[in-house]
């Protein structure tokens, strides 16, 4: 049976009115802890409230002696953005490159529990009625820390204060989860084939399109910035063994990746006999 480790932060205001949302919503009881400052259980969740940044938590698995594939991390947290939209998201943790300003490992990126990722973002893009129309939703690519052995992922409400302490911004986004949660035991019997995207922009509107629209889990996604710096190819091997299920196909947002790129993911995936799709051939 899986559980379930909900991580939360108290300097983070987004992540703040989310664990008070649980707290004040469902009967989670206080539960002894060996690291952070309280913890609480209740059914298959755990919650566990630090006072530290989410991005600096590297390993909190191993630390807690709860890690492999049937513990799920789930960070609440704020996201941030210049273009300050109102907006619910989802996204795995990870480092594609060298460079990982903004915790994690280089090259190293988490487990990507695609079939709870897609259920999460199904269940949020029914229940962001109940927010007014400016609110937006939506999975990014994988990016930034923490690294975990375990399969982990991001909720975040952005992209400012007014949003972060948003109650119902937050209802919206904790009764998707924990409705999610609560059905997962019983669906892990029914997975999803994943696909691993390359190209595009951040926040991966081909591949949303794909993981609310088809029978297809979408797992990680490398965005097309990633290419541009130090990338290695071997992590698109990395990202198909990082993920959850059954994998179907390496696909490509064709028009937002450059022609070099292609060329040389192509020859990299041809030479290793791996399944290639191009966006269109799945949203058709």
């Amino acid at each position: 049976m899986a559980r379930y480790i909900l991580v939360a932060s108290k300097d983070d205001p987004a992540s703040v009115n989310m664990f008070k949302t649980l707290l004040n919503t469902y009967p989670f009881k206080e539960h002894q802890t060996s690291i952070g400052d309280k913890a609480y259980r209740w059914g298959p969740m755990t919650l566990i409230i630090f006072s530290r940044e989410l991005l600096e938590l590297d390993n909190i698995d191993q630390e807690l002696g709860m890690l492999g594939e049937n513990h799920y991390y789930v960070f609440l947290s704020r996201h941030e953005s210049e273009a300050k939209i109102p907006s619910l998201l989802v996204h795995t943790p990870g480092n594609w490159t060298s460079h990982s300003p903004y915790g994690g490992k280089p090259y190293e990126i988490c487990i990507c529990p695609s079939l709870l990722m897609k259920k999460v973002l199904l269940k949020i893009s029914r229940n962001i009625r109940e927010l007014s129309e400016k609110w937006r939703f939506g999975m990014e690519v994988t990016h930034h820390g923490p690294y975990l052995q375990s399969p982990a992922i991001f909720i975040e409400i952005g992209s400012t204060e007014e949003e972060w302490t948003d109650k119902q911004a937050s209802n919206v986004l904790i009764h998707s989860l924990v409705d999610v949660l609560m059905e997962y035991n019983h669906d892990l019997g029914v997975q999803y084939p994943f696909i691993i995207g390359i190209g595009g922009p951040h926040y991966a509107p081909s591949f949303n399109r794909i993981a609310l629209e088809t029978d297809v889990a979408v797992s990680h996604v490398i965005p097309s910035y990633a290419l541009e710096a130090d990338f290695r190819y071997e992590m698109i091997i990395k990202a198909i063994r990082r993920s959850l299920g059954r994998f179907a196909s390496i696909v490509l947002d064709w028009k937002g990746l450059r022609a070099h790129h292609r060329e040389k993911i192509l020859n990299f995936l041809g030479e290793r006999s791996i399944k290639t799709m191009k966006v269109k051939e799945l949203l058709r």
